[in-house]
């Protein structure tokens, strides 16, 4: 039978009737058979006797006791429990992220207007009234109360009294699947979310939802068609570009509640506006595109900006801005190389600056002097004049590095060009001078604004070019340097600079300069001279210069490409001494480290610089300053404080305001040279809560029709009414036994008795009627 319930001042009890039959029901269905049989043979024997009512009664009587006999086989029992009510359990969950503190609804309070927040309204539809929804529900089911943003976490009711929405995002699914995985013993009847359809996470666990079987009624929180914001979604820009070169950037804007309206939009660089386009905003769309082309006139890393100017009634603004760095560097490295002479030491520098994709080179090589006499008119000739004026007057600050290889000024230019040499250098221009008969002091060189920036001083003889073999040896600064460096092994670069053919001759200079860093010297000793430098270089003003004492490294071209089958020794020792004249950036003295490539709002942000000498030793005596910009465009300076490694130090600040804050280092190398560098660190908020907050109830409408839940929204005047959702979530109630006990028919004493009565009352009737 189906239990009874019946509450008492006591507890909660329930009744069910079992039957407890011993003997087989075969056999006591042979004794029904049998009772009916012999009722039915009484019934003819006192038809025959006595009149209709004594037989009536006889046989009653007969039955009744039968029945008892059958009941006390069937052995009917009663069992007795009182238990303990379970109700389903109902999730009730609750979105708290930052978006939800945006205001949703308007009311009047004593004549002034006040603003309900989206988290404001969903606690007012739970709690208010005497059938509120959670007073509805604890009726029914065990209510159990999240809430979520990150993840979901358990509330208690009084903490609904102090409930904020702070979350710095929002996932939904990760935060439901934290739910269930929580209540995976007892799975709840189904789920109540209540938020503004805000989220950031990720969307594959939406097939883990559905495979729970857990119905989710959304509830949409915010008016979707009265929210007013414009945000800058995204900007889409290369980060390296080149020097002249234009780059087309492309922001996506996202602009809500401005319908038939013209917002302009400023892309800028560090505060200054660079391009302005104008979006016409359409009721239809909510999405735009704006396209701007930046020419580059800098080299260097920059920050750019594209904002849109906040405007009446913008639920935020924080999101009106997105900035982006852009790094600009040379398309082309371009050289100008001037040789005395076709040689082949100036064929294969030629040839290797040739192969390097990123050089420009514009070489003239002398093959006639204009004491040369030539029999046939100037116009004949298919040679082209060496344009000295407009090279070394107009042009020098368009080239990158001038290489001076075996060539003497002397009868192409006047002396004061050489002083435009100086001064191109000083300006942060690079200049190398490559040995040979007619170069240094046999050039004619000594005394002139070259020997001022060279790293070398020159013999007061001109005869300085000597034919004697030697190899060339690296010094310690030399096994250091990015020019000389072949290998990242140091064991690994000794050995291929002693692979190296000896060099057929050597300009013998004076000395090299206190300033000068020499990267490598002669193997032997010349009569009365001590070992000769033969590579060196140094800084001059902001510019760099090299001397190289020889015009016999096209030797180790042919020695490298037949031994090793590839000249790339060859090739990289040319590219990294143009790349170190040129101060490639990542040749930099002074390198600034981050420990991270994006660092999260709010936390600290850290990293190293590393300061080294000309010879790239550790700079052990500087000590660098840094200034630091904020996102805002606020200047100040930051601590730089040394660790235990030589030459390096460490940074940190707070990571309080989102975007790009510049990191500018400068450090005196050796007391005399500045050596600067910047460096890019990009903040991002920790979510999306400050950047889109628009009311997505789209997303909470598939996510209820993919879990079979509905969708409402809380402001809708027919939202359904809290019965139907108590039907639509179902659920029965659990019942837990605490006590129970059993009340068996055969054991009760009344039962015999009346059976004894009822057959002590048909003999007493049969003997009244004679029947005996």
């Amino acid at each position: 039978m189906f239990p009874m319930l019946w509450q008492t001042n006591s507890g909660l009890f329930r009744s069910t009737l079992l039957w407890e039959y011993t003997l087989p029901l075969a056999v006591i269905g042979l004794l029904a058979a049998g009772f009916i049989i012999l009722i039915i043979l009484q019934w003819r024997d006192l038809s025959r006797r006595v009149g209709t009512g004594t037989r009536w009664g006889l046989c009653l009587l007969r039955g009744l006791a039968y029945v008892l006999m059958l009941l006390i086989l069937l052995n009917p029992t009663l069992m007795i429990q009182k238990v303990l009510r379970l109700l389903p359990s109902l999730a009730v969950v609750l979105d708290t992220s930052s978006s939800m503190a945006l205001p949703d609804a308007q009311s009047q309070v004593q004549g002034q207007v006040q603003r309900t927040s989206r988290l404001g309204s969903a606690l007012n539809y739970l709690r208010t009234g005497p059938d509120s929804p959670l007073e509805t529900f604890a009726k029914n089911y065990q209510v159990k109360l999240y809430q979520f943003d990150e993840t979901a976490r358990p509330l208690s009711d009084p903490d609904l009294e102090t409930l904020e929405a702070n979350g710095h995002t929002t996932d939904m699914t990760g935060s439901l699947i934290t739910l269930l995985e929580e209540n995976r013993a007892t799975p709840p009847a189904g789920v109540l979310l209540l938020s503004d359809g805000g989220h950031h996470g990720s969307d594959a666990g939406v097939d883990y939802l559905r495979q729970a079987n857990l119905p989710i009624v959304t509830v949409g929180i915010g008016r979707p068609e009265t929210y007013q914001d414009i945000h800058v979604a995204s900007v889409q820009a290369p980060s390296l570009t080149f020097l002249h070169y234009p780059v087309t950037v492309q922001a996506a804007l996202h602009i809500w509640g401005y319908p038939d309206t013209r917002i302009p939009v400023v892309l800028k660089r560090a505060g200054r506006a660079v391009s302005t386009q104008t979006v016409q905003v359409t009721p239809a769309t909510s999405e735009y595109q704006v396209t701007f082309e930046v020419l580059p006139e800098d080299i260097g890393e920059f920050t750019y900006t594209v904002s849109v100017a906040p405007r009446l009634g913008e639920a935020l603004t924080d999101n009106n801005t997105k900035t982006f760095p852009l790094s600009v560097a040379r398309d082309k490295i371009r050289v100008l190389l001037v040789c005395g002479s076709p040689t082949w030491n100036y064929r294969f520098l030629r040839q290797a600056f040739k192969q390097d994709p990123s050089v420009d080179l514009i070489s003239f090589v002398i093959l006639r002097t204009p004491s040369d006499v030539v029999n046939v008119p100037e116009s004949q000739l298919s040679l082209i004049p060496f344009p000295t004026r407009r090279l070394f007057t107009q042009e020098l600050h368009n080239f990158d590095l001038i290489v001076f290889e075996n060539f003497s000024f002397q009868s192409y230019f006047p002396w004061y060009y050489l002083e435009n040499v100086r001064n191109y250098v000083r300006g942060g221009g690079a200049f190398a001078m490559v040995g040979g008969r007619l170069a240094f002091a046999q050039g004619g060189y000594a005394g002139t604004p070259i020997e001022e920036i060279l790293p070398v001083t020159m013999r007061p003889d001109r005869n300085d070019y000597r034919a004697l073999p030697q190899r060339m040896v690296l010094t310690p600064e030399g096994m250091r340097h990015p020019i000389t460096r072949l290998a990242s092994d140091p064991q690994e670069n000794e050995r291929v600079w002693q692979s190296f053919t000896d060099l057929d001759a050597i300009n013998l200079v004076a000395q090299a300069k206190p300033e000068a860093t020499v990267l490598g010297i002669s193997s032997g000793r010349f009569a009365g001279t001590p070992t000769a430098p033969l590579l060196a270089v140094q800084r001059f003003g902001k510019g760099r210069t090299l001397a190289l004492m020889t015009d016999y490294t096209w030797k180790w071209n042919f020695q490298m490409a037949g031994h090793l089958d590839s000249n790339q020794y060859y090739l990289q020792f040319i590219r990294q001494l143009g790349r170190w004249l040129i101060r490639d950036p990542g040749l930099k003295q002074v390198r600034i480290m981050a420990d991270a490539t994006e660092f999260p709002l709010g936390s600290e942000v850290t990293g190293t610089v590393k300061v080294l000498q000309d010879d790239y030793q550790p700079a052990t005596q500087t000590t660098p300053t840094a200034r630091l910009q904020t996102p805002a465009g606020v200047s100040q300076p930051l601590r730089l404080v040394p660790t235990q490694n030589p030459g390096e130090f460490e940074y940190r600040f707070g990571a309080d305001d989102a975007g790009l804050y510049s990191l500018d280092v400068q450090a005196d190398i050796d007391h005399t040279t500045h050596e600067a560098n910047r460096l890019l660190l990009r903040v991002a908020s920790l979510g999306g809560e400050q950047q889109n907050a628009a009311p997505n109830h789209a997303l909470l409408r598939d996510l209820a029709d993919q879990t079979n839940g509905t969708f409402f929204a809380l402001d809708d005047p027919a939202r359904p009414p809290l019965s139907s959702l108590v039907d639509f979530f179902g659920g029965q109630p659990d019942y837990k036994v605490l006590e129970e006990y059993r009340q068996r028919l055969r054991e009760s004493f009344p039962v015999l008795i009346l059976v004894l009565a009822c057959l002590a009352a048909e003999w007493w009737w049969r003997r009244r009627a004679g029947l005996f």
